[in-house]
């Protein structure tokens, strides 16, 4: 459902990264901080209807890591392609609320993690395995109710007909 009284977001973010590449292979961190004053976010209402509303002041502070790299592997033409990423984000209500003041802000995870390897089976054809983590998240303003974390990995087998066209076979959501 809409609210006509919410108001637009307004922030200041900084972030400063480093990369670091060797042949075929590629680390990154990049830290990052964000205030925003009257940050939009969604929370279920009464009836399970969700809603977006405004909390007054939130910061966000942070780090994300990730990887590339390209590996060989006897009996395969082509390398395997490796890539990972972590982030840890530490976002905080910092409105005048004595309730919600200095807790975490409900449905955003502090740890995210994601890997991909992609394995070329010839020249048209690759299988691909995804993989994502995502932490726990608390439900309720005051910090008092959490769902746990959780996995989904997926399985792709891709075929290129030409640089146009493609099929696609997977199996989604494994977990």
């Amino acid at each position: 459902a809409g609210n006509p009284a919410l108001r637009p977001e307004k922030s200041r973010d900084a972030d400063l990264g480093l990369t670091w590449t060797r042949g075929t292979a590629t680390l990154g961190v990049t830290g990052f901080y964000n205030r925003v004053r009257d940050l939009i976010q969604w929370q279920p209402g009464a009836g399970g209807v969700w809603r977006p509303h405004n909390v007054d002041g939130a910061r966000f502070l942070g780090v994300e890591a990730e990887a590339t790299a390209e590996l060989r592997c006897p009996g395969l033409a082509q390398p395997l392609r490796l890539t990972a990423n972590y982030t840890l984000v530490d976002a905080r209500d910092t409105g005048a609320d004595r309730n919600t003041h200095g807790r975490q802000l409900t449905y955003r995870p502090r740890h995210r993690a994601n890997a991909q390897l992609r394995v070329p089976l010839g020249a048209t054809l690759a299988a691909e395995t995804q993989w994502r983590w995502t932490g726990s998240v608390y439900v309720t303003p005051a910090n008092t109710r959490t769902l746990p974390g959780y996995w989904v990995g997926d399985l792709l087998l891709r075929w290129r007909a030409s640089a146009e066209a493609g099929l696609e076979l997977s199996a989604l959501n494994l977990t």
